[in-house]
């Protein structure tokens, strides 16, 4: 073992402290004499240092690589220039700026594709090329191989932003917290901020896995952040929908006091539920055409086995103030296991935008923004399904932590001023079905081998 640079650097030192007090001159022989091997035997020992701290760097790179390419296998097929492509950008993005030689890094499937094996190795110059010049050593190399847990080890899919864009996908501000135990989640948008962790939020989690990157700015993070991931398609774009009426069953509604219970069908034009209202949906399908959904005061909404169905112009809901909120998506038929669901046939809104520099105008599309403001939404239980609409959460108390298992497939997720979403994942204890593609995803374990 060789002994630190202090005690190096200490023992010049003394030795110069010795030569100052000398009278005679075989002090002085003898340090010039031990001079040079004192400071050989330092370089040595500072350069040594230097090169295990980058052996180190380096050995974290390739380790953290091929977990990111396991992580990637657990959710869809990887070809080989898929797994090598992932390494090398995996590389190029940890590797510190200031260092002047590359990563050169190759990744093998092996085992029938069933794991990966990484190599990197890079070149390295010490402080005074001790290892270079005198032992002949100039790069150094590390391996690690990677591989997925059994298909028991699956995860559950609780979050999916759809959003492609470079405009971000899931966001946690001001403290907000989102609590995802034994769930995954996953953002398709191709943004440096697809999940973006604002200062004081927090975050529990099995795994978040960011198409595009992930930027943490002070949060509390309980959970596997993996960036570079594939595309996670709609599971459920091909899903047949419900048939609007050709006749509304209503016009638009206000209904701000009594106790009232309504049964499926389309209505027109929105319905706004408010005051001390109180509300029960028979079980079925409702669709909402042309019109919001809202509730809001003191009011309440009850449904047991319901599917509130949103399509046409300016057609969203809103659950607000202290509104009570007690919805659970069906069991059975065509519609089991979708609590709210909109539809494809929905027409966004658009607005004028004026560029302030150029002065023209263009016609931009408006994203449908639901949200869930209340702090009485405890009771969510099926799957949220927005493909072209943003939620938008800010409440001050946990919102869906009454519900066995809510799922949230969306185009974007905010979390706003302090919300706790909770999203449980008890499958088990609900009779309300996960609809076809929502199901365990992914692995929950990786393996790690060297």
């Amino acid at each position: 073992m060789f002994k630190s640079i202090n005690h190096w650097v200490e023992t010049i030192r003394s030795r110069i402290k010795r030569f100052g007090r000398a009278e005679a001159g075989t002090s002085a022989v003898i340090f010039a004499m031990s001079l040079p091997t004192m400071l050989a035997v330092g370089g040595f020992a500072t350069d040594y240092a230097s090169m295990s701290g980058t052996q180190n760097r380096l050995q974290q790179i390739v380790d953290a690589a091929a977990l990111g390419i396991a992580r990637e296998m657990s959710l869809s097929p990887v070809t080989q220039s898929r797994a090598q492509t992932l390494a090398v950008r995996f590389a190029e993005a940890n590797i510190p700026a200031n260092i002047p030689h590359k990563i050169a890094i190759t990744a093998t499937l092996i085992d029938n594709n069933a794991a990966v094996r990484v190599e990197g190795s890079q070149r390295f110059s010490t402080p005074f090329g001790t290892f270079e010049k005198v032992i002949g050593v100039s790069s150094i190399s590390a391996s690690a191989t990677a591989r997925p847990a059994g298909v028991a080890e699956q995860m559950k899919l609780c979050v999916l932003s759809l959003n492609a864009s470079k405009t971000g996908g899931v966001n946690l501000r001001n403290g907000s917290t989102l609590t995802a135990n034994g769930c995954m989640m996953h953002s398709n948008s191709t943004s440096k901020q697809a999940v973006m962790l604002g200062e004081g939020s927090k975050l529990k989690a099995t795994t978040v896995c960011a198409r595009g990157g992930i930027k943490n700015i002070g949060s509390s993070v309980e959970a596997q952040l993996v960036t570079d991931c594939p595309e996670m398609r709609d599971p459920l774009a091909s899903k047949p929908e419900p048939k609007a009426d050709l006749l509304c069953k209503t016009l638009p509604k206000k209904i701000a006091g009594g106790t009232f219970s309504f049964d499926p069908g389309t209505y027109c034009g929105g319905m706004q539920i408010h005051g001390t209202a109180k509300v029960t949906f028979n079980p079925g399908i409702y669709i909402f055409k042309d019109g919001p959904l809202r509730v809001q005061n003191t009011a309440e909404l009850h449904g047991n086995g319901v599917t509130l169905f949103f399509t046409g112009t300016k057609s969203y809901f809103r659950f607000e103030h202290q509104g009570l909120i007690n919805l659970t998506a069906p069991e059975k038929g065509d519609t089991a296991g979708m609590l709210i669901w909109e539809g494809s046939g929905m027409i966004e809104e658009v607005a004028a935008k004026t560029d302030p520099l150029t002065g023209s105008t263009t016609l931009v599309k408006i994203t449908n923004q639901n949200r869930i403001t209340s702090d009485r939404a405890k009771v969510l239980t099926g799957t949220i399904y927005l493909r072209k609409g943003a939620l938008t959460i800010d409440s001050t108390q946990p919102v869906a932590d009454q519900s066995p298992f809510t799922i949230m497939v969306v185009d974007r997720l905010d979390l706003y001023d302090g919300p706790n979403l909770v999203l449980n994942s008890n499958y088990q204890n609900s009779p309300v079905p996960v609809p076809v593609g929502l199901g365990p995803t992914g692995n929950q374990k990786l393996y790690l081998e060297k």
